[in-house]
C-alpha cells in the first residue's frame, strides 16, 4: 500500500518544516524516500546526514542502496565498504552480500547473507524471515532447489506469511512443476497484498498453464493497481513502462 510512506513522508515534512535540523528525521526521510524509490531524493538525504554525522553507518547504507538502485555500482560499493568498516553487523552484511551477488560472485553473496541472518536478533522475526529468504533466493539461482526450500520454509516459520517466503515456495513449486499449486500460493498473497509484480506472476503462469482469458486478466489487474498507487502519490514510471512493454495492447 503505497499510502503509507506517502503518509510517512508528510509527517516527516512537517516535523521538519519546523525542526529543519533535527537529526533522526532528516536521517528517516532517506529511507521513506527509499521506499518511495525516489532514488535521487534518497541519496541527497543521506548525503545531508552524512555531512552531520560522518560516522553514523546508516548513512552510508542509505546513500548506498540508492546508488544501487540507480545502477552506479562504484560508488554503492565504496558506501557499504564505508558502513562495514563502521559498524559491522547483519545490515552491513546484507548489503555486502547483494553486492557480490550483482559481481557474481553468489558463494560469497551466500557467506555474507549467512553471516547477516546469524546475526539477526531473534526479537525481530520479520528481519530474521527476511534473512532467511535472501538465503533462499540465492541458493536457488545455485541451483540447490532442497536448501532453498529449508530456507524459504524457515522464514515462513519465524515470521509466518511473510511475502519473501511465500513468494519463495511458490518458485520452489514452479520448480516442481507443480505451477497449478504456485498460482494457488500467490493468489492468496495477491489477495493479501496486491502488487503489480504479484499480478503479473499469476498471469504468468495461467498463461503457462494455458488458462490465457485468466492471464489477460491478471495482466490488466497488473496496469490497474499500479495506475492506482498513481493517484496515491507513488508514481513509479519504470514500472508502468515495463508493464505496458511487456503487454502490448494496453493503454
Amino acid at each position: 500500500d503505497g499510502r503509507a510512506v506517502i503518509t510517512a513522508e508528510e509527517h516527516l515534512r512537517a516535523f521538519l518544516s519546523r525542526r529543519p535540523d533535527h537529526y533522526e528525521a532528516r536521517r528517516m526521510l532517506a529511507a521513506v524516500l527509499l521506499s518511495q524509490h525516489r532514488f535521487e531524493d534518497a541519496i541527497r538525504e543521506a548525503n545531508k546526514t552524512m555531512a552531520a554525522d560522518p560516522r553514523d553507518a546508516w548513512n552510508y547504507g542509505a546513500a548506498g542502496d540508492g546508488y544501487m538502485e540507480l545502477g552506479d555500482y562504484a560508488r554503492a560499493f565504496d558506501a557499504f565498504d564505508r558502513m562495514g568498516e563502521l559498524q559491522p553487523g547483519p545490515a552491513s552484511y546484507a548489503r555486502t552480500s547483494y553486492a557480490l551477488e550483482i559481481t557474481g560472485d553468489l558463494d560469497g553473496a551466500l557467506d555474507y547473507m549467512r553471516r547477516a541472518a546469524e546475526g539477526t536478533s531473534p526479537n525481530d522475526p520479520e528481519s530474521q524471515a527476511w534473512h532467511y529468504a535472501q538465503l533462499g533466493d540465492l541458493l536457488l539461482q545455485r541451483g540447490r532447489l532442497p536448501q532453498a526450500r529449508i530456507e524459504y520454509e524457515r522464514a515462513d516459520a519465524t515470521f509466518p506469511g511473510h511475502p519473501m517466503a511465500v513468494t519463495g515456495l511458490a518458485r520452489i513449486k514452479m520448480a516442481d512443476g507443480d505451477l497449478k499449486a504456485a498460482r494457488l500460493m500467490l493468489q492468496a498473497q495477491l489477495a493479501r497484498t496486491a502488487t503489480p509484480d504479484l499480478a503479473s506472476a499469476v498471469g504468468d503462469l495461467s498463461a503457462a498453464i494455458g488458462e490465457l482469458s485468466m492471464a489477460d486478466q491478471y495482466y490488466q489487474m497488473a496496469e490497474q493497481i499500479e495506475r492506482a498507487a498513481w493517484g496515491n502519490g507513488l508514481r513509479q514510471p519504470q514500472v508502468l513502462a515495463r508493464i505496458l512493454s511487456e503487454r502490448p495492447g494496453r493503454a
